[in-house]
Protein backbone atom coordinates (compact mmCIF):
# COMPACT_ATOMS: atom_id res chain seq x y z
CA UNK A 1 0.00 0.00 0.00
CA UNK A 2 1.36 3.16 -1.02
CA UNK A 3 1.96 6.21 1.50
CA UNK A 4 -0.52 8.20 -1.12
CA UNK A 5 -3.34 5.28 0.02
CA UNK A 6 -2.54 5.18 3.39
CA UNK A 7 -3.24 9.16 3.57
CA UNK A 8 -6.57 9.13 1.52
CA UNK A 9 -7.56 6.19 4.11
CA UNK A 10 -6.60 8.91 7.05
CA UNK A 11 -8.25 11.80 5.88
CA UNK A 12 -10.60 13.19 8.40
CA UNK A 13 -9.36 11.23 11.39
CA UNK A 14 -8.20 13.58 14.36
CA UNK A 15 -7.40 12.09 18.05
CA UNK A 16 -10.80 13.29 20.28
CA UNK A 17 -9.92 15.44 23.05
CA UNK A 18 -11.15 13.11 25.39
CA UNK A 19 -9.14 10.73 25.15
CA UNK A 20 -7.98 8.78 28.21
CA UNK A 21 -4.10 8.72 28.93
CA UNK A 22 -3.69 5.18 28.36
CA UNK A 23 -5.97 5.05 25.53
CA UNK A 24 -4.97 5.07 21.64
CA UNK A 25 -6.45 4.92 18.63
CA UNK A 26 -5.95 2.57 15.99
CA UNK A 27 -6.84 3.28 11.89
CA UNK A 28 -7.27 0.42 9.78
CA UNK A 29 -6.23 0.85 6.19
CA UNK A 30 -6.16 -1.92 3.80
CA UNK A 31 -6.68 -4.76 6.53
CA UNK A 32 -3.93 -2.85 8.35
CA UNK A 33 -4.07 -1.34 11.27
CA UNK A 34 -1.80 2.31 12.45
CA UNK A 35 -1.27 3.66 15.72
CA UNK A 36 -1.59 7.42 15.50
CA UNK A 37 -0.11 9.51 17.56
CA UNK A 38 -2.30 11.35 20.15
CA UNK A 39 -1.40 15.25 17.94
CA UNK A 40 -2.56 13.19 15.25
CA UNK A 41 -4.97 15.31 12.67
CA UNK A 42 -4.95 15.64 8.96
CA UNK A 43 -7.54 17.25 6.43
CA UNK A 44 -8.25 16.29 2.97
CA UNK A 45 -6.34 19.74 2.40
CA UNK A 46 -3.20 19.23 3.83
CA UNK A 47 -2.79 15.19 2.54
CA UNK A 48 -2.93 16.90 -1.14
CA UNK A 49 -0.55 19.75 0.01
CA UNK A 50 1.75 17.14 1.70
CA UNK A 51 1.70 14.86 -1.88
CA UNK A 52 2.42 18.17 -4.14
CA UNK A 53 5.44 19.23 -2.38
CA UNK A 54 8.97 18.07 -2.39
CA UNK A 55 9.65 18.26 1.46
CA UNK A 56 8.23 19.63 4.25
CA UNK A 57 10.05 21.03 7.15
CA UNK A 58 8.59 20.85 10.78
CA UNK A 59 11.22 24.07 12.51
CA UNK A 60 12.38 24.26 16.43
CA UNK A 61 11.33 20.24 17.22
CA UNK A 62 13.67 19.20 20.81
CA UNK A 63 15.00 16.23 20.07
CA UNK A 64 17.29 14.06 22.39
CA UNK A 65 20.25 12.59 20.27
CA UNK A 66 22.75 9.78 20.82
CA UNK A 67 25.98 11.06 18.30
CA UNK A 68 26.91 7.62 16.29
CA UNK A 69 29.46 8.92 13.96
CA UNK A 70 30.38 12.71 14.93
CA UNK A 71 32.26 14.95 12.75
CA UNK A 72 35.64 15.93 13.85
CA UNK A 73 36.57 18.15 11.12
CA UNK A 74 34.67 20.47 8.79
CA UNK A 75 30.76 20.58 8.24
CA UNK A 76 29.98 17.01 7.30
CA UNK A 77 26.59 15.27 8.17
CA UNK A 78 26.76 13.73 11.53
CA UNK A 79 24.78 10.38 12.44
CA UNK A 80 22.75 10.19 15.50
CA UNK A 81 20.29 7.73 17.30
CA UNK A 82 16.94 9.16 17.51
CA UNK A 83 15.98 7.81 21.26
CA UNK A 84 12.32 8.80 20.40
CA UNK A 85 11.84 5.85 17.99
CA UNK A 86 15.31 4.33 17.93
CA UNK A 87 16.03 5.21 14.68
CA UNK A 88 19.14 6.26 12.68
CA UNK A 89 19.09 9.92 11.69
CA UNK A 90 21.57 12.36 10.22
CA UNK A 91 22.02 15.98 10.85
CA UNK A 92 24.17 18.80 9.96
CA UNK A 93 24.73 21.08 13.42
CA UNK A 94 24.37 24.93 12.63
CA UNK A 95 25.37 25.56 15.89
CA UNK A 96 28.70 26.97 14.95
CA UNK A 97 29.72 27.80 18.44
CA UNK A 98 29.01 24.45 20.05
CA UNK A 99 30.56 22.67 16.42
CA UNK A 100 33.61 25.02 16.45
CA UNK A 101 34.73 24.08 20.38
CA UNK A 102 33.45 20.30 20.19
CA UNK A 103 36.22 20.12 17.25
CA UNK A 104 38.65 22.46 18.96
CA UNK A 105 38.49 20.14 22.12
CA UNK A 106 37.16 23.58 23.98
CA UNK A 107 33.96 21.68 25.51
CA UNK A 108 33.83 21.22 29.54
CA UNK A 109 34.84 17.77 29.80
CA UNK A 110 32.46 17.37 32.70
CA UNK A 111 29.22 19.47 31.70
CA UNK A 112 29.78 19.83 27.94
CA UNK A 113 31.11 16.52 25.92
CA UNK A 114 29.20 14.15 24.05
CA UNK A 115 30.84 11.05 25.31
CA UNK A 116 29.81 7.73 24.41
CA UNK A 117 26.46 6.76 24.96
CA UNK A 118 25.65 10.27 26.16
CA UNK A 119 22.34 12.07 24.75
CA UNK A 120 22.40 15.75 23.22
CA UNK A 121 19.67 17.50 23.96
CA UNK A 122 18.76 20.31 21.00
CA UNK A 123 16.95 22.22 18.65
CA UNK A 124 16.39 21.61 15.09
CA UNK A 125 14.66 21.32 11.97
CA UNK A 126 13.26 18.00 11.34
CA UNK A 127 12.96 17.63 7.23
CA UNK A 128 11.09 15.13 5.69
CA UNK A 129 11.66 14.67 1.84
CA UNK A 130 9.05 13.24 -0.62
CA UNK A 131 9.33 11.96 -4.34
CA UNK A 132 8.03 13.38 -7.65
CA UNK A 133 5.04 11.04 -6.96
CA UNK A 134 4.42 12.78 -3.80
CA UNK A 135 5.25 9.89 -2.11
CA UNK A 136 7.81 9.19 1.45
CA UNK A 137 11.07 8.95 0.37
CA UNK A 138 12.83 5.79 2.08
CA UNK A 139 15.72 7.24 3.04
CA UNK A 140 16.52 8.43 6.57
CA UNK A 141 14.85 12.20 7.20
CA UNK A 142 17.26 15.20 8.25
CA UNK A 143 18.14 17.78 11.32
CA UNK A 144 19.69 21.11 10.42
CA UNK A 145 20.58 21.32 14.65
CA UNK A 146 20.27 24.99 15.14
CA UNK A 147 21.31 24.91 19.09
CA UNK A 148 23.08 21.84 21.04
CA UNK A 149 21.90 22.24 24.44
CA UNK A 150 24.42 19.74 25.73
CA UNK A 151 24.27 16.05 27.30
CA UNK A 152 21.52 15.57 29.50
CA UNK A 153 20.49 12.57 31.78
CA UNK A 154 18.18 9.76 30.54
CA UNK A 155 16.17 10.94 33.93
CA UNK A 156 15.73 14.84 32.66
CA UNK A 157 14.10 13.39 29.66
CA UNK A 158 10.06 13.68 29.48
CA UNK A 159 8.27 10.57 29.31
CA UNK A 160 6.27 11.79 25.62
CA UNK A 161 9.76 11.89 24.13
CA UNK A 162 10.07 7.36 24.36
CA UNK A 163 8.19 5.47 21.87
CA UNK A 164 5.40 3.96 23.11
CA UNK A 165 6.63 -0.42 24.15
Amino acid sequence: MSEEQIAHCLAGYSVPPELGPKQEIVAKCGGKEFRLNRNFKVTPERIQDLLSHGEEIFPDQIAFLKPKKPVYDGEGMWEFQNISNGKTIKAKILDENWLNRFQNNELDPVTEFPYPQSILKVMADFIVRYDEAGLLKREEPTMLIKKVYGPVEMTDIPPRFFKDE
